[in-house]
């Protein structure tokens, strides 16, 4: 049955309630919770009986059950809005990869860059063989345009590294400059990892020295310039003629410190 419509009293009015019952509204097993008063009021006298007593103890529970299962109700749907978004943020915080695949780490390089940097570059990420698995487009031989590969690597890796730098043209002012496709495959990183938080933490950015004290290579392009970059440290060659040559301990100490914190763990032992 409906309850019946609620009829505000005047006090003036004659004839105005006679009986009023409040009572709380209370609903629970073992610890009962009081969600509220109940205030009843009858234009006529009612007596405190039995039958009375239960009809109007019925009703506030009744009330009680309907707004304990509304605030129920309510309380489960806001916990599964902050668990799904709580479950968003870890995932978006996790590096992206193939599924359950081991993660990939895509190695962008100029085919005329200088091959003790890649070499030792490839050497330090070998520490890690158990957490990632390093992919270069020099490996790619799917057919198609290699581009295509290029782009669908980056696209599911989950780390990147960059070394910009190649041999300049002679009479060039540096020695070095940047390849123009390895920064447009860092901008594909750059813009791929900045969709999670702390993206960029997850790429490392090798670079010949722009330094006034070391100039090999000119200022980074404004739109990367602004990236933290490791530096390849280099100790002059054997003659005054001779190019700097790269300072193979520094380097690799350097590799593995910065390596570290793009993986996320500490490499294994050295065999």
């Amino acid at each position: 049955k409906r309850l019946p419509k609620y009829e505000d009293f005047d006090k003036e009015q004659e004839g105005g309630a006679k009986t009023s019952v409040i009572m709380p509204l209370r609903y629970g097993a073992n610890r009962p919770r009081v969600f509220g008063v109940l205030c009843l009021e009858f234009k006529q006298s009612v007596e405190r009986v039995p039958h009375t007593v239960s009809r109007i103890s019925t009703i506030a529970r009744a009330i009680a059950k309907a707004i304990w299962i509304f605030e129920t109700t309510r309380e489960q749907r806001q916990g599964t809005i902050n668990a799904l978004n709580a479950l968003e943020r870890r995932v978006n915080e996790q590096p992206r990869g193939p599924g359950l695949s081991k993660p990939t780490a895509f190695f962008a390089f100029p085919s005329k860059g200088d091959p003790a940097v890649r070499e030792m570059i490839l050497e330090a990420v070998g520490r890690w063989p158990d957490t990632v698995h390093l992919q270069d487009w020099s490996e790619m031989n799917e057919p198609g345009p290699i581009s295509t590969e290029i782009t669908k690597g980056i696209a599911s890796a989950s780390f990147g590294i960059c070394y910009f730098s190649e041999p300049c043209p002679d009479g060039s002012k540096y020695p070095y400059r940047d390849n123009p496709n390895v920064l447009i495959e860092a901008g594909m990183m750059n813009s791929a990892f900045h969709s999670a938080s702390e993206g960029t933490s997850r790429w490392l950015l090798v670079r010949e020295s722009h330094e006034a004290n070391a100039p090999l290579s000119c200022d980074p392009p404004f739109d990367i310039q602004a990236q933290r970059f490791l530096i390849v440290p280099r100790r002059p060659g054997k003659s005054a003629k001779a190019a700097p040559v790269v300072d193979a301990r520094a380097f690799r100490d350097a590799l593995l410190g910065h390596l570290e914190k793009v993986f996320g763990c500490p490499p294994a032992p050295a065999g």
